[in-house]
């Protein structure tokens, strides 16, 4: 056809992906989401309910300005040497592993906690779900929202709630009914939302205890909106707390039970023949039978030390400067050495001055200087005091000059010049800058 070949580059890939809207992408995930999910058989579901797990984490992103601006990096990392920080928060299906909500937002600042992105994700449950969440989702306004919209909670009850077992319409050992009434409101809800939750509510506190070696939790009380205990028993609402309600199911495997990288492996095995042949049912059966043979083992309470068996060898230091000043600080700013660089800075204060009369008169007490004995002294006459007022004028501009081309934090007062805060590879250009000045002023 006349056309070159085909560039081996990612360029041009990087470039088409980067176009692709957000929006986009989280459409297409929650479709896919959606038709995995729903066609999932009965068995595969707690009690034939639709459950979903709640949870939130933060990430790292690339540091770039843009990065920056819109997720800001954590308050205790100096500029040039933290990443933008991103909170999201996600909802996950038992059944089938998949993401059906995800909403995301800076790591700090009002109303980006996990529990205001949840908010966002109302929109994405139906009537009849069940949601299982950490004690941070478990508050009155939270659990109200959700019974308005149908759906049942089984949170962990948050660590600030009072519960006394002897109280409340009993259910059996550790299991009962009790009454929460309605906190104020909200400064996140406004007074509409607020009155239209009821004043009480009906929650089904219950208690039980973790035996599992290595584990930290040895008692965990839940709060459920599941009060019918002959439906939802309480080891039922125990198991479906600790992950392992799946050990219930008599038939087949469910996805969780199934190796997701096995999986990956036997598509990539398969695809060629599925591109090749015409009896594809036939090979997709063949190849489902393959991909239930990479079972995963059932290790229920497995408990794994956190240390590493593998040495790590001689590993490079952590970065604790910008990365333009621990360049710098190997082989100078663009190739000048740090002597250079401090007369380069000299001379710029100097060229900034160059038209000042305060600037003249220090120049002609300086020659004055060379000849004579050492001034300076508050005792002497108008003229040394004079001289060394401006000195100290001339050293600040200096140091203001060094500390805005290396970033370092700077002191109108030169006498009180952090540099102690200053990083440790900045030492040796800050000894001969100090070295420069003092040749140079004195």
């Amino acid at each position: 056809m006349g056309l070159p070949p085909c560039s081996a580059a990612t360029g041009a890939y990087c470039k088409a992906r980067a176009k692709l809207p957000e929006p986009f992408l989280r459409h297409l995930t929650y479709q896919v989401g959606r038709e995995v999910e729903d066609p999932a058989p009965a068995a595969w579901r707690w009690h034939n309910r639709r459950t979903l797990l709640v949870d939130g984490s933060t990430c790292t992103m690339p540091d770039t300005p843009e990065n920056q601006a819109a997720y800001p990096q954590q308050r205790g990392q100096s500029r040039g040497l933290g990443f933008p920080m991103i909170r999201l928060v996600v909802l996950l299906t038992f059944a089938t592993a998949t993401i059906v909500g995800c909403a995301f937002g800076p790591f700090k600042g009002k109303q980006t906690g996990e529990t205001a992105l949840f908010r966002q994700l109302f929109d994405q449950l139906r009537a009849g779900d069940v949601i299982v969440a950490d004690r941070y989702y478990c508050s009155y306004s939270m659990i109200a929202l959700l019974i308005q919209q149908g759906v049942d909670v089984v949170f962990r009850m948050h660590q600030i709630r009072y519960y006394d077992f002897r109280r409340g319409q009993r259910l059996g050992h550790d299991d009962h009914i009790v009454e929460w009434e309605r906190p104020q409101r909200p400064t996140w809800m406004d007074p509409a939302t607020y009155a239209a939750t009821p004043e009480t509510l009906s929650v089904r506190e219950l208690r039980f205890n973790v035996d599992n070696p290595g584990f930290r939790t040895r008692e965990i009380i839940v709060a459920t909106t599941l009060l019918d205990d002959r439906a939802y028993s309480r080891e039922d609402i125990a198991k479906l707390y600790e992950h392992c309600w799946q050990a219930a199911w008599e038939r087949g495997l469910c996805p969780r039970q199934i190796s997701f990288a096995g999986t990956v492996q036997m598509l990539e095995a398969f695809r060629v023949l599925l591109l090749a042949t015409d009896q594809r049912m036939l090979i997709c059966r063949q190849m489902f039978l393959a991909i239930a043979t990479h079972e995963v083992g059932d290790r229920p309470g497995r408990v794994e030390p956190r240390c590493i068996k593998r040495r790590q060898g001689n590993q490079c230091p952590i970065l604790r400067m910008p990365r333009s000043q621990a360049e710098y600080a190997i082989v100078g700013y663009s190739g000048v050495t740090p002597t250079r660089l401090a007369q380069s800075i000299i001379e710029e204060v100097e060229r900034r001055n160059v038209f000042s009369p305060k600037t003249a008169q220090v120049r002609q007490v300086e020659g004055a200087r060379r000849s004579g004995p050492v001034v300076g002294s508050p005792t002497r006459s108008h003229g040394p005091r004079f001289k060394a007022t401006h000195l100290s004028d001339l050293k600040s501009q200096t140091l203001a000059t060094f500390a805005e081309r290396m970033e370092v934090p700077f002191s109108p007062d030169p006498f009180v010049f952090p540099y102690s805060e200053l990083p440790g590879g900045l030492a040796n250009i800050h000894k001969r800058l100090e070295e420069a000045v003092f040749a140079a002023y004195g």
